[in-house]
């Protein structure tokens, strides 16, 4: 056993850089002094207890040599790479202003592709959230187009698929009283939004159907960057009066930070249509319609079932609604609409530049 270890460790320390050998030596030799008393103990023949050990010692050694070879060449490499850019300092510069401008391009890029193309939307089961455009017959498909309030309404109450749907309507309120007059971008919005939406209130109640009726009491939720920048957080603003257009309107709520649809809004109003409105707007086309899928409904069905109601609504309203049709798309996908290609060719350019 000891001759079959001397021979072992001298054909394998070479391989072992000089300042680690002696402490690898003493290592190994104690591995293999373990190995024979052991093999003593149970009465089993040195070679078996032996080769394992010899293999190991080998792989070490070997390691080793790697790990340090390769620490090396990259340090040499380094140096290498410093002493001609030295001896050409206008070519440095070009390569540290390329690297620079690759470096720099490729992250905010890759930052804003992962933020709107990547990650999840921030709201719970963000691919249940489908958007309803009206849309014609000869392009079903197409993604964009408002939708009427009555429609809105047909939609609402025909369709067999969503588990709650909302109308949004995108504006501004002046906000007096609290300090400078300031004009907060607001969105009105049906009873269901918040259902649709998935987010409750961090404090406070969301906007429900109960508020939809025309000569309800009006009220408004805050979003957690407006709570905190106009009303210094403080949470006694819940059932406080605010003048938003010259009208009072109380505080129900505030939204966890973070909540934000549409984009840019810090408030949120009751939208609400009068029984004239759903006679008389059948043509208007200027609400968006959210509607979040019921667990287990795949796209497509939710898109034949929408298209139903819409073929029924052109049989009845053939003044207003012959030739429509609705398209229903990921909340996501509505959101992106061409921007993904134009982002991909800005992220692939700047990986070039990089390269």
């Amino acid at each position: 056993m000891q001759r079959f270890c001397d021979l072992v460790l001298r054909a394998a320390s070479p391989m072992v850089p000089y300042d680690l050998r002696r402490d690898w030596l003493r290592e190994w030799r104690a591995e293999f002094a373990y190995a024979a008393s052991r093999a003593e103990r149970l009465g089993r023949g040195l070679p078996i207890a032996a080769v394992p050990r010899a293999f190991g010692a080998v792989v070490h050694a070997a390691w080793l040599r790697w790990d340090r070879w390769r620490v090396e060449m990259i340090i040499q490499d380094i140096k290498h790479a410093l002493r001609s850019l030295g001896r050409k300092p206008s070519f440095a510069t070009v390569v540290i202003l390329t690297l620079a401008i690759g470096i720099g391009g490729t992250t905010a890029i890759f930052g804003a592709v992962n933020a709107v193309l990547l990650r999840p939307l921030p709201y719970p089961e963000p691919e249940a959230l489908m958007r309803v455009y009206k849309t014609t017959v000869d392009n079903p498909d197409r993604l964009g187009g408002t939708v009427s309030p009555p429609d809105y309404v047909d939609y609402r109450r025909d369709n067999s698929v969503f588990s709650e749907t909302a109308a949004t309507l995108t504006g501004s309120y002046a906000l007096t009283g609290f300090g400078a007059a300031e004009r907060i971008p607001t969105a009105l919005v049906s009873g269901g939004f918040f259902d649709v939406m998935g987010t409750r209130p961090a404090i406070g109640r969301a906007i429900t159907t109960a508020d939809d009726p025309i000569g309800s009491r009006d009220v408004v939720v805050l979003s957690h960057a407006l709570w905190a920048r106009r009303f210094g957080s403080n949470p006694g603003i819940v059932g406080q009066p605010l003048v938003l257009d010259g009208k009072p309107y109380e505080v129900i709520g505030v939204m966890p930070a973070g909540f934000q649809y549409p984009l840019r809004s810090e408030m949120w109003v009751p939208l609400r249509f009068s029984a004239e409105d759903l006679q008389a707007q059948r043509g208007a086309h200027y609400i968006d319609v959210l509607g979040r899928l019921k667990p287990g409904v795949p796209l497509e069905r939710a898109r034949e079932d929408l298209r139903g109601v819409a073929a029924r609504l052109a049989r009845d309203f053939p003044r207003t609604n012959r030739d429509t049709s609705a398209s229903v798309h990921p909340l996501r996908e509505s959101l992106v609409g061409s921007v993904r290609q134009s982002m991909f060719v800005l992220l692939g350019a700047v990986g070039l530049v990089l390269l």
